[in-house]
């Protein structure tokens, strides 16, 4: 397995354990109810979710010498990045359209810019080809 899968998958698997980790932490001790916590226990838990299978897919790559460019791995960290992109579109936007404090605003867009860069380098990595270059 190439170290660049390594670093993205398990660097974004890390991280979105941290930040959605630290979400469902906040709803249980806030007092933030309805249907935006509603919405906020399931997004974590999905992406932590997906957290989790990226890196049982990270692991079980690494112990069997595979690659993450196959089959159900490649699969797991595409879903996984392509929706922590997704969620930050729609939540980013949203937190800074929302009258917010400048420093929630700061801390979420640094948070969400994190994320994005994390999930693209890690569909970058399992999507890569090798260039083989040709002569004629």
């Amino acid at each position: 397995m190439e170290r660049r899968q390594v670093l993205a998958v398990g660097a974004l698997s890390a991280w979105t354990l941290f930040v959605w980790g630290q979400r469902l932490v906040n709803l249980a001790t806030g007092d933030e109810s309805g249907p935006s916590a509603v919405v906020s226990v399931v997004l974590s838990g999905v992406l932590s979710g997906l957290a989790v299978a990226a890196a049982v897919a990270l692991v079980t790559c690494w112990r069997g010498g595979g690659s993450m460019t196959a089959g159900w791995r490649r699969t797991v960290v595409q879903v996984f990045a392509g929706l922590t992109v997704a969620v930050w579109a729609v939540r980013g936007t949203a937190i800074v359209v929302d009258w917010r404090s400048p420093g929630f605003v700061a801390v979420h867009v640094v948070l969400a810019v994190v994320s994005v860069t994390l999930a693209v380098a890690a569909w970058r990595s399992v999507t890569a080809t090798r260039q083989v270059a040709t002569v004629g």
